[in-house]
């Protein structure tokens, strides 16, 4: 999906939206205030987007103006969402409410920590989760969207591919690690919890990219350590690779690429690049350069959800040569990474 808002002059905003497929219309969700929203089909055509081949009929614009939307300019909180997708493509700039910056937060984890990303956007007018589910030419649009002023942006999509783009367009980076083995035994319990409760089931948009892991759960009601391995022994190399050293493909690696040992000085190097890598165990050290950082007051506390199984299927998997050696990478960027943090707080 690519989209542009190209003016909001109060009494008029104007922009465009080409989805997938460009043959089709797009429509746009118009939430004017917390109780008052109308669903626009597109109702400006673009030549131009027809010319270039975006669009298949050019009917793919917006245009709000004074007679569609009375009042328009006194909307502060006006944003504008594409309909099939909930992607935000606009969102007015309040300085009273939102903080004036861009944050991309590099995170590895499969299993979404709501609480940490909804202590965080609450700051920002732009805000977008988990965004490696996303094909790549929504997350360029997201990021480059010259009308944000305000956005904040998580997920583990591959950071050599955006890292130019995000010092282009000035964002603010951060990472906070984890013990990749516990990483691990998160994902495996998060994807046999999708995979048994049926509430639980959308959430399966998590797992972009590692679909694999459910067959490793599948039929196992109590997570059995040994079982797992004895999938992982089974599965074909290319299943297998999806799952090997995430933390270093995530930030060392191209999409598709295979992370090797000299991957590991490339991911420590980026990692220096960043304006703020944190450690769980150093959670409210992180929270607090993170409010330094944005130049915002307290942030709601940031707590995580977790597994109490998580750390017995850690120590089970740290017993297999095959777990360790699908983290190996990860190991060595975390160590090192962990070993700089506690003596920078240390002294």
């Amino acid at each position: 999906m690519q989209f542009t808002i190209d003016q909001d002059l109060g009494h008029l905003i104007t922009g465009w939206t080409v989805l997938d497929n460009p043959a089709i219309v797009p429509q746009f969700q118009v939430m004017l205030d917390e109780d008052t929203e109308l669903v626009v089909e597109a109702n400006s055509q673009r030549e131009d987007l027809r010319v270039l081949g975006w669009h298949t009929t050019g009917q793919c614009g917006l245009k709000l103006d004074e007679k569609l939307v009375p009042g328009l300019a006194g909307y502060a909180s006006l944003e504008i969402r594409e309909v099939t997708s909930g992607i935000t493509i606009y969102r007015r700039f309040d300085g009273t409410r939102q903080v004036d910056s861009k944050l991309f937060f590099f995170d590895c984890s499969a299993m979404p920590q709501l609480r940490l990303i909804n202590a965080i956007r609450g700051r920002f007018g732009h805000t977008y989760a988990n965004v490696e589910r996303f094909a790549y030419d929504t997350i360029v649009n997201i990021t480059f969207n010259i009308q944000a002023r305000s956005i904040f942006i998580h997920g583990r999509p591959s950071f050599p591919r955006y890292s130019s783009l995000l010092r282009e367009r000035q964002y603010k980076t951060t990472c906070l690690l984890r013990d990749p083995l516990e990483e691990f035994a998160e994902r495996l319990l998060f994807a046999s919890l999708v995979s048994r409760v049926p509430k639980f089931a959308p959430l399966r948009r998590c797992f972009s990219g590692l679909e694999v892991l459910f067959e490793l759960v599948q039929g196992l009601p109590d997570l059995d350590p040994d079982a797992v391995v004895a999938r992982i022994k089974a599965l074909a190399p290319r299943d297998r690779a999806t799952l090997v050293n995430p933390l270093t493909k995530m930030l060392a690696c191209n999409p598709d690429e295979s992370a090797i040992r000299s991957h590991t000085a490339t991911a420590l190097d980026n990692l220096a690049s960043f304006d703020l890598v944190g450690i769980r165990s150093h959670l409210p050290v992180f929270q607090d350069l993170l409010e330094q950082m944005l130049d915002v007051s307290a942030l709601d506390s940031i707590t995580f959800h977790e597994f109490t199984e998580t750390p017995e299927v850690r120590d089970a998997l740290r017993k297999h040569a095959v777990v360790r050696e699908m983290v190996d990478l990860d190991m060595l960027v975390y160590d090192y990474a962990a070993k700089a943090i506690d003596e920078a707080l240390t002294g």
